[in-house]
């Protein structure tokens, strides 16, 4: 399963991860995602992430989407 599949169906308010190629994974920055940007072919390319001191768009490619502690077994 990738990130399009696991957020095409909309997950508004799931945590993630924005990477960042300069620094290591333990340190790339926690945000909740706000709106998924479908694309014509109902994909999801792009979200809407929620920060401290706003709101940015990031493409899927660059978010690393958390597991629910209810999905871990």
């Amino acid at each position: 399963m990738t990130f399009n599949d696991s957020i095409s169906g909309g997950h508004p308010n799931e945590n993630v991860l924005i990477k960042d190629s300069r620094t290591p994974p333990y340190q790339w920055p926690l945000r909740r995602i706000i709106r998924i940007h479908h694309g014509p072919d109902q994909l999801a390319r792009v979200v809407t992430v929620k920060t401290k001191t706003g709101t940015f768009v990031r493409p899927t490619v660059k978010l690393c989407l958390l597991i629910p502690s209810e999905d871990i077994q």
